[in-house]
């Protein structure tokens, strides 16, 4: 987070920008100024984890297709961890240089050998600590996530908590 200035100026991908990423006011007011705000669906991941069936629903809806389509929700993809092991250390390596074989497991095996391949490679990653969270937000966001409220007209009060 803090390296991000430094990252930029070394042309690290973008993806290394943690502090920008968090300014969505500045990412969505871009849409806002070249669509129609009827055209714009703005999905909360909070309310997406809480409840993806009605988010689901509402967003096909949206989209005016098929809104009795139910999606599996319970696979989940690119779930975030720190390797564990050295299982877990040659998968992360084989990830980095992109050597791992195309082979797509979700599809081959059930949910429940895949957990248990993950729970023997990964461990959770640690989270941020509630203190550190507010501190970066109230240092950072909190104009931004005002701004924010205002643009979508959706209350954001619980990230300020």
């Amino acid at each position: 987070f803090n390296a991000e200035e430094k990252r930029i100026k070394n042309n690290w991908t973008s993806l290394y920008h943690y502090k920008s990423k968090g300014y969505y006011f500045t990412q969505l007011k871009r849409y806002y100024d070249i669509f129609p705000q009827k055209n714009i669906k703005i999905i909360l991941f909070e309310d997406l984890i809480h409840n993806p069936n009605k988010i689901l629903k509402d967003l096909f809806t949206f989209l005016e297709v098929d809104n009795s389509f139910v999606v599996n929700t319970e696979r989940k993809a690119n779930v975030s961890g720190t390797p564990k092991g050295i299982l877990g250390w040659i998968i992360m390596k084989m990830k980095y240089y992109q050597i791992t074989p195309n082979i797509e497991l979700n599809k081959m095996l059930p949910i429940s050998i895949l957990k248990i391949i993950e729970k023997t490679i990964y461990s959770k990653p640690k989270k941020l600590k509630k203190e550190t969270v507010n501190r970066l937000t109230n240092l950072y966001y909190k104009e931004d996530i005002s701004k924010l409220e205002t643009l979508t007209n959706k209350d954001l009060t619980m990230w300020l908590n």
